[in-house]
């Protein structure tokens, strides 16, 4: 394109655009030469002519960059006063495109080395595939020619990628300095992973050079965390917070160090629940007297990269890390050996859930587990260094608040009894992904055989309540497997399968009762909605936070359907941090423990710290009533080994979840069922004048606030390892060693 004064506007072959002549060339010159795109598009428009469409085009691009990217815009009107002529490189669909098709779904960073014709760029926007999380694909655009980006301008509409915060543009001499700089100082930014476009080969050297100066300052920072933390003694610093267990009395060891302890989280905004227990674990930390720092993507298409945790270690010299469901191994050996990583195992994953797991853990390793019996046992995890955890929640302050009777923007949440969860596979998808995640042809066939059972019998109602009837049905067909394998396909079972079918049916039985109450049931979570069952029931998503909140306030009642112990599922503390109604599916694991908790308390020995202990100190009757205690514990494990409740017990007590002489949840009776008509009592209790419900959550929510709040528990997770860090201060070997006591 010309735009000389005098000149004609002109195509990229030299010949004027048909149908400008007179004024109007005049008034297009002018628009252009003031970069004003927008009038050119509208006078342009309003002729309606097609021989323009690519100045159109261009026009409409470069707008976008002058609002979105005023320094390229900038560079690139520097040359409108040479043609634009069409690029030899033209993009081709099978052979661009189909070879990063994989890298495309599975979201890898992608750069591209120069536009041509911008038809690449346009497919890669039109075919972004965020995952489930709202992950993307990052994608660098590298051009160091600016006036190589005006073909493609003109040719394709890039407006979609110059409006995305997960384009990066670099134009200019100056790209792969700038590149560089931006890599070195925003460290969650992506690196690319392949490298594509028409420069490919020309820019591959200048790349690998960016590349290799990233490295560089990775490595320096490696020394400089090194050399931070060769002498650092954590005990120091934790020792000095302010609150332990709850007590506003200030340790003696605040006065032998100058500045509060501080805590690093590390968390992804890939996750549903983790991001936002991982927030809330900040605010208990922050509760408690420490300086905290959660690290977590900012955009879409940032990743949580090791090159960010040395930033930030250096930055702010933590003195203890913090991660959910990631051990310290998992980063390979980013943390010095010096510096306490604690893991807080939420979930039974398969990157917890291995012997390998627990042999990696060094002396300065810490995990807060659901079961420390259940992976001391399976796993080979270090007993000195765990302890039984459960969920924490952050509690609402109810009285420095409105509460509202309904959520914003709706009328009919107060007859609503809600459920959410993400758990909306169906069951026999459930049975499929067992099925297709066995090793082999045999392994597949036995426990399609075993998913056929368990489906066929809860067509029949008989629903599986524990491990240990899911065992009872399939009967000796798992027999064919080696161990390993075998007990991996019992969790599984149990786990996924059993757990689905026993809250669909719950959920089946309060559809049914809302009908006839004249209720709604209101199911919030991803899937819902492509349930052939539920579907009807679906809400859509709630969002984590004020806005669950209010929903939860605000409705009849809140339902938790979950086939274990009730008070360690995230959603019944949530419920009651804030304020709302809850009705608890009643479980055989409620019962036991509370037998458990009688018989220690009988044998007048708190810290009894098994059952053979226990049993020594019992007459001969109450030994009667602990084996037969111990053998119903048996169906609660999905193990072929019994774990022992009165150890997992006993630990409880030790972490402060517990107490023998009070019940783990105040009044929970009050807001069980355990069948549809008990089921129906409570949504009855709900409605009625005396909101005998209400009354209910809230004695639970007291109980809960003192064990469960997470300043509190936080607090003792804090006291326990200052304790286990006196015995033993941590040194640079120790990465070396593990103590196995």
């Amino acid at each position: 394109m010309r735009a000389g004064h005098g000149d004609p506007i002109k195509d990229s072959t030299g010949q004027p655009v048909d149908g400008l002549c007179g004024s109007l060339i005049e008034e297009v010159r002018q628009a252009i030469t003031q970069s004003d795109w927008s009038r050119v598009v509208e006078m342009l428009i309003a002729r309606r002519d097609p021989g323009s469409a690519r100045l159109v085009r261009l026009s409409r691009n470069l707008e976008c960059v002058r609002l979105r990217h005023p320094s390229i815009h900038e560079m690139i009107v520097r040359h409108l006063d040479r043609p634009i002529g069409r690029p030899r490189w033209r993009f081709d669909g099978v052979r661009d495109f189909d070879p990063i098709e994989s890298d495309i779904q599975l979201n890898k960073p992608l750069a591209l080395a120069g536009l041509a014709d911008g038809k690449l760029l346009a497919a890669l926007m039109r075919h972004a595939r965020p995952n489930s999380l709202g992950q993307a694909q990052s994608i660098t655009i590298l051009e160091t020619d600016p006036a190589r980006l005006l073909p493609a301008f003109a040719e394709s509409d890039l407006r979609p990628a110059i409006d995305s915060s997960r384009v990066r543009w670099y134009v200019g001499p100056g790209a792969f300095d700038d590149l560089a700089r931006d890599l070195i100082a925003c460290p969650m930014q992506a690196i690319p992973s392949r490298l594509v476009g028409p420069s490919a080969l020309d820019f591959a050297p200048s790349l690998d050079q960016v590349l290799r100066a990233v490295q560089a300052h990775d490595r320096e920072l490696g020394q400089r965390i090194e050399s931070m933390y060769r002498d650092f003694r954590a005990e120091a610093f934790l020792a000095g917070v302010c609150r332990v267990e709850g007590s506003s009395e200030v340790r003696s060891e605040v006065s032998l160090v100058a500045r509060r302890p501080r805590v690093l989280l590390l968390t992804s905004r890939f996750t549903t629940v983790l991001q936002h227990a991982t927030r809330d674990a900040d605010d208990g930390f922050a509760r408690l007297g420490f300086d905290t720092l959660t690290l977590i993507e900012s955009d879409d298409a940032e990743q949580l990269t090791a090159r960010a945790v040395r930033a930030a270690l250096c930055s702010f010299r933590p003195d203890l890390v913090f991660q959910i469901d990631h051990q310290r191994a998992e980063w390979g050996d980013l943390f010095p050996s010096t510096l306490p990583f604690v893991n807080w195992a939420q979930d039974h994953l398969p990157n917890l859930t291995t012997s390998a797991a627990g042999r990696a853990m060094g002396a300065g390793d810490f995990a807060l587990l659901m079961s420390v019996e259940r992976y001391t046992k399976l796993y080979d995890y270090p007993a000195r260094q765990c302890m039984e955890f459960r969920k924490l929640t952050r509690f609402v302050d109810l009285e420095s608040r409105d509460r509202p009777k309904q959520l914003a923007g709706e009328n009919s949440w107060a007859k609503s009894l809600v459920y959410v969860s993400n758990w909306s596979d169906s069951p026999e998808r459930v049975a499929d992904r067992l099925v297709m995640q066995q090793p082999d042809a045999t392994s597949r066939r036995i426990a399609r055989d075993a998913c056929d059972v368990i489906l066929r019998e809860a067509r029949r109602n008989n629903i599986a309540e524990t491990a240990g009837s899911i065992r009872r049905m399939v009967g000796d067909r798992l027999d064919g497997l080696e161990t390993r394998s075998r007990h991996r396909l019992w969790s599984g079972l149990w786990e996924q399968l059993g757990n689905s079918l026993y809250r669909r049916q719950a959920l089946r039985w309060a559809a049914r009762i809302a009908r006839e109450k004249g209720l709604d049931l209101a199911i919030f979570g991803r899937g819902w909605d492509r349930d052939a069952e539920f579907s009807r029931y679906a809400r859509g998503v709630i969002a984590y936070g004020p806005e669950l909140e209010q929903l939860t306030r605000a409705c009849c009642a809140t339902l938790v359907l979950e086939p274990y112990v009730c008070w360690s599922h995230q959603r019944l503390l949530d419920a009651l941090s804030a304020g709302g109604r809850v009705i608890v599916r009643d479980h055989a694991a409620h019962r036991l423990i509370r037998e458990i908790a009688k018989l220690v308390l009988r044998a007048g020995e708190p810290r009894v710290d098994s059952t053979d202990a226990l049993r020594d100190r019992l007459d001969e009757k109450s030994r009667a009533e602990l084996d037969r205690t111990i053998g119903a514990c048996r169906d609660l494990s999905t193990s072929d080994e019994s774990l022992d409740l009165v150890q997992t017990y006993g630990q409880l007590v030790l972490s402060g979840f517990a107490t023998l002489e009070e019940p783990l949840l105040e009044a929970l009776d009050d807001v069980t069922f355990s069948d549809e008509a008990t089921l129906e009592r409570r949504v009855v209790d709900a409605m009625g004048p005396a909101d005998l419900l209400m009354a209910a959550s809230g004695c639970m929510r007291r109980s809960a606030a003192d064990r469960y709040d997470y300043a509190a528990g936080l607090g003792r997770v804090v006291k326990w390892m200052v304790d286990r860090l006196r015995e033993r201060p941590l040194c640079l070997s120790d990465m070396e060693t593990r103590d196995t006591r």
